[in-house]
Order: structure tokens, then sequence, then C-alpha cells
């Protein structure tokens, strides 16, 4: 091996590769493969200021490479006056932090590109030389453009780049401060010599800038999109840095990191965005590991490839510290990460002071949080600069990002440092050796880690995180919304209640133990913490005040004693009420998912609270069973026992273990200890389930599952083994190689029968592995996948039966044979689960997901259903024979590379290139029944018996029974008319439906199946009343009313003139005394029915778009909408103001919505197919979307009972929703348990109560 010491005949040379960190803009030299993104950057800001255009806003997913473009790539070529003029301009260059106006007046001291044109730019008047930059800060916040002003040359213009503008939602908590800062970038930028302001976004936060009005325009017209790297554009990512620094590359060592990055090819030419860290991290440990001038593959093995590579890194870190050491370390990224509202870990950005702040605090017997260390629920005005000077004495040099970390050769593995006796410099040096390596990003006084890519590609790192997930999640949440209460005036209606203010009482001794990682709250939370806790005593008196009154009453009903039995019950009942909410309280904080189930269950059968309700939905909602978390890498193989009590895994980490998967354990220690030199572990089990046959490099060696001890003598292929499979006798175990030829063995002597089947190949191709055998049930043929085809081999002749079948333009991943042995199911790379007929090798099917390609598939043990595991981390389960989606059952961190179902198909596991195997249930509880063809528009009768839908590819509306899914009678076809249904709806009665297109309105009588009347002159956008009285619709740029008992229009016509455009959509409020529309100018107006009259004060329009959906609560008190901004935004109307926050979707738009009747609960469906209830109380999503859909969701309407939602999406399909029956409810999280509380458990957690069986 090459240790890392042995860099070559140049020990002083600068790596050409940046690892996780990103290029700067004096690095444009090395920086290669974004030419042509780089000139498209330039012409659309070019077009930008030709036009007047105020920002440019860039984005793209998360390690597409965005950072390097603007610092590399745009600042430097707009230097060099690529962009016209802007060679004599002045470049700022800023990312938000905690403190948006101290960063930007920080970056107000630099210029990106001054050096050489004059000495103007090193005294920048007041910005370049105030030690604490409040003042300047507090400039830029009142008048940005004068206080810019003054960093300026007469004349000379600005070009600033705001890069990761995401940490605006990641980092700041103050709404205001989000908002202030936003409109100072749209100040700089307004007017035509503006400064040309140029911000850089995670894709996954467009939405989160999309609410800012000031964006409204820059989302329409000035939007410039990061793509992910092309093969050429990787190739020269790859070549260009090493030639530019001299160095050569071994033949072959490209194309074998391009066979690799296919893997996680995206449609098209395009490689998976967030592998480009990846690879900058593989080609710096490959550069690391070089011979003399040349990068080699033997190099880029040792450094763990693109996959590993970052792992590696951070491990060898690790290695060489002492525990003290780690334990430090341990501490550092818990600083340095955060839990966001979705639940997902994020960076954050610390002060050194800070570090090294809580290092001192944690070697204290007493630990305490000091003073200087600023507090995330600090208000901006009393938070510490995270870029104020320290005095010199305070702030340790060695902190410091070193200049040429290259040029100290580091031993391959020394021995762990010992603790130094200087606390602070120890942390420096603590935080240097991960800075060295490009894991974390030193800055004047602050520290982060170098890239998202870290979070999910370090193990170690998740599991430090994971224990206190749930905790985090709560204390954040509870920041959030100390400040969101703080912001609104602290209004009540953003208090903590009911399970929420429990679980943050359940939550605090965990705090108190950790200050560390917990600090005190300040003052703004002990307020909301007060406030919430003596509004829930308010409440509480309030309800006892009712009692009170309603025993007052029965006093003089009934006999004393009678009113004492009543008192004692009443006592009893809130009792009862008290511990249900407590259970509910801990169900949502525990993170042990079946526990979670159990608890919901128990808190609803105790008492059926509105909380237990809510976490019964939640717990229904959630389709995991729990992970199996140990393995340090990506899990490449996996096996069940015959009897599903058992789960194999084997792991790029150089192990295979065994697992309970009732209780999700580990049984025993790894079968597999792992080897340097074992890459990969690939096993199958016996079918009796009672051997585990385990493959590493070319040995495979035999284990008796239950004492997990080997058993006889091992076998020993003459290539690496890649794939390993059993006979269904028991009796043969058939090995695959990485030169494609496969060997059968005798499973009990372990010796060679047979030819070896295929024909090697010698070259490095990888792609031909053998990725994948399976024999049929018959144990008649054995399949096997190598390079781009399967071919069937007779196993007793050796022999292959006929020509190869599918075969693909792409390297075949995995393939799975259904139960029958008439279907084989393959991925690739091409993105698509193709089906194949076994006799005649010819496709009869395609499965395709638009948001992920495949790497693995699998058949239900009934050969039912199908389900994938893909590159982006889905796992979906489909129909066979509609090749429909039913469900997605989970969504890993990293790409699934295998799946596979239970023998009784009760569980499915997934595993991960994140090193953990999550477990679901792939039975689909929430969805009633099975989807139906439909198209664009869909109601519910009002006893919940008759769904109606419009007909997909034609008009007309197709009834169905909700019981049986079948059809009830012929459609409805609509005389004369020729495009498809745009509404319908039941009356109140259930007696007639109301339906309508661009022909005209119907009225269908619902028993006799008549059409009853046809208006053709009202062909626009309309609304039934909820009563069913009338119809307001859409005509000559107005509104009217058309009465459906007397089937003519009334009252007036109102004139909507001021919506530019057409009228998009309409809601009438409950009373049938108002009715809001909203407009192609992405307005909404109320306007009074009776008189015509709009009401003032109407909602602001939205800045994204159209308005997809509005609707009015049940109560009519409030009014919801949502556009294509990703949020769902509640009005309070006679307020005439936001009805507290917006319901915000972490990763996707909804498109339809609608309250529950009792206006607990909003249910949404998304552009994306899924469906997702809110609850209105806390504005947070009851559990998991239900999922489904492969296409957006079109229309989407409740029961009148509120136990069923239906919705109909752009898939063509209609589907029924379980949305909140009590009993369906608990059944699903019953199952989703997959157990019963012991008696144990419910001693523990319910003492007061006597015990019950919580499931049966």
């Amino acid at each position: 091996m090459t240790a890392m010491g042995e860099r070559g005949d140049h020990p002083d040379e600068l790596c050409p590769y940046q690892g996780l960190a990103p290029f700067e803009a004096g690095m444009s030299e090395l920086f290669f493969g974004r030419a042509h993104a780089t000139r498209n950057l330039l012409e659309r800001l070019g077009k930008r200021l030709a036009g007047h255009g105020t920002i440019l806003l860039v984005s793209g997913a998360s390690g597409v490479g965005k950072s390097s473009l603007l610092r590399a790539g745009l600042i430097p070529e707009a230097a060099r006056g690529e962009l016209p003029g802007a060679q004599r301009w002045r470049c700022l260059l800023t990312t938000p932090t905690a403190q948006p106006f101290r960063a930007l007046a920080h970056a107000s001291g630099r210029d990106e590109y001054a050096s050489g044109r004059d000495e103007y730019a090193s005294s920048r008047d007041e910005c370049a030389s105030d030690r604490d930059r409040g003042a300047v800060a507090e400039r830029l916040r009142n008048d940005p453009e004068r206080a810019m002003a003054a960093t300026l040359r007469p004349g000379e213009r600005l070009l600033l780049v705001v890069d990761q503008f995401e940490e605006l939602f990641t980092l700041v908590t103050d709404e205001r401060e989000r908002q202030a800062f936003v409109a100072a970038l749209h100040a700089l930028a307004d007017g035509p010599d503006g400064a040309a302001v140029v911000i850089g976004v995670r894709a996954d936060y467009w939405d989160r800038c999309a609410a800012y009005p000031q964006f409204a325009e820059a989302i329409q017209d000035g939007q410039a999109i990061v793509e992910p790297m092309t093969e050429s554009d990787l190739r020269l990512a790859i070549t260009g840095p090493a030639t530019a620094a001299g160095l050569t590359i071994e033949p072959g060592l490209v194309e074998l990191i391009l066979d690799e990055l296919r893997a996680g090819r995206a449609a098209g030419d395009r490689y998976e965005a967030g592998a480009l860290p990846l690879l900058s991290q593989a080609l710096r440990n490959t550069w690391e590991r070089r011979a003399g001038r040349m990068l080699t593959i033997r190099g880029y093995e040792e450094s763990g490839r693109v996959r590993d590579s970052v792992r590696r890194t951070a491990d060898e870190v690790l290695d060489r510290l002492s525990p003290e050491d780690r334990r430090s370390a341990l501490r550092i990224f818990r600083r340095l990460t955060l839990i966001t509202a979705g639940g997902q870990v994020a960076r954050r950005r610390a002060r050194l002071a800070e570090i090294h702040a809580a290092a001192s605090a944690q070697r204290r017997t007493q630990p305490e949080t000091p003073a200087a260390s600023p507090q995330p629920w600090q208000q901006p005005e009393t938070q510490a600069s995270p870029q104020r000077h320290e005095q010199p004495e305070a702030r340790a040099a060695s902190a410091r990002p070193r200049e040429h970390p290259e040029t100290q050769a580091t031993p391959a593995r020394p021995p762990a440092r010992a603790a130094t006796t200087q606390p602070r410099d120890q942390m420096a040096d603590l935080l240097s050796a991960f800075a060295d390596r490009r894991l974390l990003t030193l800055h004047e006084d602050t520290v982060e880690i170098a890239h998202d890519a870290l979070l999910t590609a370090w193990p170690t790192l998740r599991q430090w995180l994971e224990p206190d997930l749930a905790a985090q999640s709560v204390y954040d949440r509870l920041l959030e919304a100390a400040t969101q209460w703080s912001d609104h005036h602290r209004d009540q209606a953003f208090l903590y209640r009911g399970a929420r203010l429990l679980a943050v009482q359940d939550s605090r001794p965990r705090w108190d133990r950790d200050p560390d990682s917990f600090p005190p709250p300040g003052p703004v939370v002990e307020a909301f913490l007060a406030a919430s806790t003596s509004e829930a005593r308010r409440a509480g008196r309030r309800r006892r005040l009712a009692v009170s009154g309603l025993a007052l009453l029965a006093v003089l009903a009934l006999a004393a004693a009678a009113t004492a039995v009543n008192a004692a019950g009443e006592a009893d009942r809130q009792r009862r009420l008290a511990i249900s909410r407590q259970l509910a309280a801990q169900s949502e904080v525990t993170g042990d998912v079946p526990l979670s189930s159990l608890l919901a269950v128990a808190a609803w059968k105790i008492a059926g609270t509105d909380e237990a309700r809510n976490r019964v939905l939640s717990a229904a909602t959630r389709t995991g069973r729990g992970n199996l978390t140990g393995h340090t890498r990506g899990v490449m193989s996996l096996a069940f026992s015959a009897d599903g009590s058992i789960v194999a895994t084997g792991s790029d980490d150089g192990t295979a273990r065994l697992w309970d998967t009732a209780t999700r354990r580990q049984l025993g220690a790894p079968i597999t200890r792992a080897r340097f030199d074992c890459s990969s572990v690939q096993l199958a089990l016996s079918p009796d389930g009672r051997t585990l046959a385990t493959a590493c490099l070319s040995t495979v060696r035999f284990y008796d599952v239950a004492t997990r001890r080997e058993v006889g003598s091992p076998l020993e292929h003459e290539e690496v083994v890649s794939a390993l499979a059993y006979s269904p006798d028991g009796r043969t175990v058939v090995t695959g190689d990485f030169r494609g030829v496969t060997r059968q063995w005798d499973a009990a002597t372990h010796r060679p029968h047979g030819p070896p089947m295929g024909r090697p190949d010698h070259g490095r191709d990888l792609a031909s592995i053998v990725r994948r055998m399976a024999f049929t049930r018959d144990g008649r043929t054995l399949a096997v996948a190598s390079g781009k085809s399967v071919r069937l081999w007779d196993p007793a002749t050796s022999r292959p039966r006929g020509a190869p079948i599918a075969a693909q333009r792409e390297t075949v991943l995995d393939f799975a044979l259904s139960p029958d042995g008439g279907t084989l199911a393959t991925v690739s790379f091409d993105n698509a689960a193709r089906l194949w007929s076994m006799r005649s090798g010819k496709q009869t099917g395609v499965i395709r997901d638009r948001n992920t390609g495949f790497n693995a598939i699998v058949f239900s043990p009934d050969g039912t259903r199908l389900a994938t595991g893909g590159r982006s981390g889905r796992t979906v389960l489909w129909d066979t024979a509609s090749r429909r989606q039913l469900v997605a059952l989970a969504d890993n961190v990293m790409g699934v590379e295998r799946v596979a179902f239970s023998p009784d198909g009760k569980l499915l596991a997934a595993a991960s290139d994140d090193g953990v195997v999550r477990l679901a249930d792939p039975q689909v509880h929430l969805q009633i029944g099975r989807p139906v063809p439909a198209e664009s528009a869909v109601a519910l009768s009002p006893d919940g018996r008759v769904l109606a839908t419009g007909i997909a590819g034609r008009p007309g509306i197709q009834l169905w029974d909700v019981a049986t899914q079948r059809p009830l009678g012929p459609p409805l076809s609509p005389e004369g008319a020729r495009r498809a249904v745009a509404m319908i709806d039941f009356t109140a009665d259930g007696r007639t439906l109301v339906s309508s297109s661009l022909d005209g309105l119907w009225l269908w009588d619902v028993a006799t199946r008549r059409e009853l009347a046809h208006d053709a002159t009202l062909s626009g956008v309309n609304a039934l009343s909820p009563d069913g009285r009338f119809v307001a619709v859409q005509h000559e740029q107005g509104i009217v009313f058309w009465d459906v008992a007397t089937r003519r229009r009334f009252g007036p016509h109102i004139r909507a003139g001021d919506h530019t455009g057409v009228i998009t959509g309409m809601a009438i409020s409950p009373d049938g005394r108002l009715v809001a529309s909203a407009g192609f100018d992405s307005r909404l107006r109320i306007f009074e029915v009776a008189t015509g009259r709009e009401l003032g004060g109407n909602p602001p329009a939205v800045a994204a778009g159209l308005v997809n959906d509005l609707a009015f609560s049940p109560d009519g008190r409030t009014l919801a909408y949502t556009a294509a901004d990703a949020a769902v935004r509640l009005w309070d109307v006679p307020r005439r103001r936001p009805a507290g926050i917006a319901l915000i979707a972490e990763d996707d738009t909804p498109a339809a919505l609608a309250f529950s009747p009792d206006g607990e609960i909003l249910a949404t469906g998304t552009s994306r197919g899924d469906v997702l209830l809110w609850d209105l109380r806390t504005h947070r999503p009851l559990g998991t979307p239900m999922t489904g859909h492969t296409s957006g969701v079109t229309a989407l309407a409740y029961q009148r009972d509120g136990t069923a939602v239906a919705t109909v999406a752009g898939d063509g399909t209609a589907r029924l929703w379980n949305a909140g029956k009590p009993a369906d409810l608990v059944g699903a999280a019953c199952a989703n348990a997959g157990r019963s509380l012991t008696r144990e458990e419910w001693r523990s957690l319910v003492p007061q109560e006597e015990y019950r069986p919580t499931c049966p």
C-alpha cells in the first residue's frame, strides 16, 4: 500500500483537487468542466442587466457545484471582461450566516478581484477597518443603498454574490431579519445602475425564496438552474486539474471512475449531482497516494473510490485521535449541525469562540454555558456576531486554516495523539486536523462542515447524532416556535398546547443532563413556555368551570347522591384525559418507531383525545418498521431466513451480520471480521435457514446461523466473488465473479461440479461483473445478470438456454424472477424497470419513477407486487399487473442497493449506501381498495357510498361503488360535450350531481342518471355552495350565480375586472355569504354574494405563479390557498390578516386542498402525487405523506363524515384514503407496530391504569 506520506518528488506542491471544499476565485486555473455553465451564467446575468432586471437566482441540487461555479467561474470570468464592463466593477462575496447584515458588512471590506487595480480596495472606508462592524451592519439594514455606496468609487458598480443563501433559513431564526435582508438585497439591485446581485441557493430551498415578493420577478424571469455534469464535463474535471498541475493519470483510471459514477447517472447523459463532492474528495485522496507524479488506480482504490472516499478520510482523522479528542470531536460536530423543521440534519456555522468556550465548559466539574457564546434563541440585537474580531490573545493562531496543508507529510496511521495540557490549543489542533483534510472549513473566526455530503457519507457522524435526534428536534422546534411567537407580537395563537407542551416537559430532563448539547433557554424561550403553561392552566380552568356549570345544573335536577357519582366520574374522565395526552406526547418524542405507534394506540384507547387521534393518524401513515444500524459502509447484499425471523446483511465494511427482525437488534458479533483488503461481503442463506454463506474476495466461508460459528472448509473461487446463491434444494452453491464467470459447487463438500458458465473477461471493464444470480423455484434454470443482459442456464449441463434475454443498452444492475417463473424484471442504468417474458424473451412492460432511477428490484412472495430501490433513496411498491405505483415506503438518506421481502410478504427490507437497512410494512393500510381509472375531477357522495370521477381521455362522468370499486352503470355522457369535466360535486342531500367543463354546466339526477339541466353559457371556472343551493361561475370577466333549484341566474354580476386576466379558481363560504376568487394576476379577492361588494383587506398576491387551489374552512373564518411556492397560506377572513404561519411542504408543492368537516385538519395533494394531512392547531404534518400516485394530484375531496379523502391525479387514477376512521387507524397503527405493549412496558409507562392489551 502507498502510505499517505509518500507523495512523490514534490512534497511542497499544492493539490489541484479541493475535496469537499469549493473552488475559490483564485483557483480558476484549476477549475475545469464548467465552461459552458459559466458562459450560460454570464449570458443570463448580462440579459438581466440589459433588461434592468434586479436579481439573478442560481439554483441546483446539493452537490451540483454551485459554489465553485459562482466563485471560480462567474467571478473571475466577469473580472476578465466576459461580462461587459464588469472588469471595472467591485465584487463582493458573502454568505448569510446567522447574522446576514454583519456578514455583508464584513464582506464589504473585501474585493474578490480588486488586486492589481489600485490601492482603493485596501482602504474601503469604515467597512474595512471597523473591528466591530455592528454600526456598518445597522446602516446596511436601515439604508443599504447609501451604506454600500460609501464603499464604492464614484461611478463604480457592484457585483454582489450571495452564496449558500439557504443559510438564511437554516441559521437565521428571526423572520424579521430574513425579510429585512431580502429587502436590502432588492434595494441594492433596484434601478438601472443598481448592483448586479447573484444569489446561489440549494434547490430544496427554492420554495422558501418564492415566499418573498421581492423575488417574484427573479423567479419568473431571472433564474438559472445549474445542471449536473455531463460525461465530457466530468472527464475534463478529472483530467484538467491534473494536467494543469503537471500530473499524469494512469491509463484506465478515468474510465474506472466514470464506470463507478454511471451507477448514479440521471436521465440522459448527466450524472447525479450529489456525486460531485464525493468525486472531488476521492481525487484528492488519490493525489495524496500518488506514485511520483502519477495518479494511480491503486491509489484510487486505496482511497475508497468515489463511494467511500469521504468516510475513509473522516475515519482516518478519527483513528489518529486520543479517546478524549474523540469525545471533543463529537461535541464539535454536534455544535456544527442542527435539525430542520422537516427533521433533517443540516449544517450550522459556529463561532470559534463558541467551540472553545464549550470545550472549556465541558472540562469544568459543573458545566455551564459561557456567557460569551451566542445561543440560537437569542434575539438578533443581543446575538454575538459570527464575524466579530476577538482580541489577539483570545484567538488561537493554529485554529486558522493552514495555507498549504498538503505540504505536511502525514503517516498513514500514526499513533493516537496524547491530550495536550492547553485546552484551547488542543481544540485548535483538533479543528485543524479535520480542516487539513477538507472536512471542516475554518474562516477568520468561524467554522463549519465543508459540505452537506459529509452528513450522509460519514456513518460515524450519523451514529453520533441519531441518539439525540428526538430531543434535538423538540429543542429546535421550541426555539423556532418561540421566535414565531415573538415575531407575531406574542399572539396566543402561536403558543404551545397539549402534546407539544408535554413533549417539552418530558425532554427538559434530557436537556438539563447535557447543557453542552442543549444550552439553557434564554429569556424569550422561557417567556414563551411560561405563557404556554399559563394558557394551558387557563384552558384547564375554563374546562373545569364548564364542568362545574354542568354539575350545578345537575344539582338542580338530580339528587345529591347522583351528583356525587357524576363528580367522581368527571374526575376519572379528567384523569384519563391527562394520561391520554401524556402518552400522546411520549409517542411524539420517542425515537422507537413501534413503541411510538403503541403509545399512540394506548393513548387513544384510554381516552379519545384530539392529541391521541392525531398521533394514531401519524402512526398509521408511517410505513417504517425501524432500522438496522451497525454497518459503517454500504450494505450490498441482503437475505431473509425461511421463517422471516432473521435477516442477514453483507456490507462494504467487510462484515456480515445477522439481525432479529422483531427486535431489530444484531445477533451477536459480526460473523466476518472486517479486513482492510475486503472491499465487500456477498452472502446467501440456505433454503432451510441454517447455513449462511459469505464471500469475501475470492473465498466463500460457511457459518451455522444458530451458533454463528464457521462450519466446514472454505471454498476458493479463482477470482473475486461478486454474487452468491443457493439452489432451491440447498445442495448447490453458485458463485459469480468480476470477470463474468459463474461456477457451481457442492454445498456439502464445497467442491466444484460441472464446467464454469460464462466467458471470462480479462479486461478492466466493470460491465462484465456478475451482479445477480437466482434460480427458478423448480431449480431447473439459473438466471445470471452480467453486462447488459440476463442469460438463462441449465444447471444440470452448464449450458445456456437460448439467447440472452433482457438485452439492453445499459448494464443490468439487478433482476428478479416472479414466483411462477414466467416473468423476469430488470433494472439498469436507463432509469427504468422492465418486465420480460421468460418464455419468449420479449419485453412485456416497463415501469418508470420520475423521481429516481432504480438500483434494485424484487417480487413479493405472491407475485402481485414489485418493490424497487431507487438511486435517490426511494423504495416504492408497484402493482405487477397494472404497473401502477401503490405506495412509496421509505426515503433512505442514500441510494438503495438491495431490496428483499420476508417470506410471508409482511416485511420489506431496503439496504442503503449509508450502511443502514430500513424495514418497512409493504401492506398499504391507508389506501382504501384499488385505484380506479379517472381524470381531472373527483367527488364523494355525502353518504360516502358513491365516488364520481372524470373519465380519462373523453368527456363524461363515471360513478363508482366505493365498497367494491366497480362502476355503477355506464358513464354519464353530457350531450354535445367535447372537453373533459373540470368540476364535479354532489349537492348536500346527495340526490343531484353538478358538473362543469368548458362546454357548460350540467345537473344530473343521481338515482335515475338523467340529465336535468344544461347551460352552455356558463362554461368558466365555478364552485358549488356547500349547501348545494347555487353555483358561482366565471362569466365575462366576472362572477355570476346560478340557482340549482330554479336553474336560473340570480343576484349581482360581480365585476372582478381588477383581476388581470381570467379567474383561475373560486370558493364559497359555508354560509353562502362570501365568494373568494383567484386570478392570473396571482391575487385573491373576496366578495359578498348578496351585494357583490368587495371586502377590503384582501390577502396579498402570491409571489410565485398562480394560485393552485383555495377553500374556506367549515366555520368560514379561514381561507386556505396555495401556489407554486410550496406553501399553504391561511387567511383570517373576519380579521383580514394571516391566520398564523404558513404550512410549508419541505420538498413538494401543494396543488389541491380541502378542509376536514371539523376544520381541524387540512388535506393537501401535491405536485409529486402525495397526500398530506396537516394539524391546523400546530401547523405541522400529521404523520408521513400517503403515497401512491405517480403524478401530481389535480383534485381532492373530503368525505362529509371526515373519514376518507378522494384524490385524482395526472397518472390517470382516482384513489380513496383513510383519513381518520379511528378503528381503521388503530388497526393500521397496530400493524405498523407489529406487537402489543407488554405488561412490563405498561406498568412502566401507564402505572395509573390497569393493564389492557394495546393491539390484538
